[in-house]
């Protein structure tokens, strides 16, 4: 997925993999966050046995 703007993501239960177009898929857990150009291509998938929460805000410039 891409579109204008920017996002960040924080994880507040459970664990997800972000993947993005240039760099290597990160898993993220409670407590963790990213911050990333939403012109780039990202994508969030769920790993938890039980779905994960996450606060996912975007910005648009």
């Amino acid at each position: 997925m891409r579109h204008d703007g920017e996002e960040f993501l924080y994880v507040l239960t459970g664990v997800v993999r972000l993947f993005t177009e240039f760099y290597e898929p990160v898993e993220l857990r409670w407590g963790d966050s990213a911050y990333y150009d939403a012109a780039t291509g990202h994508n969030l998938i769920g790993l938890s046995d039980e779905d994960a929460t996450v606060l996912w805000v975007t910005s648009l410039a």
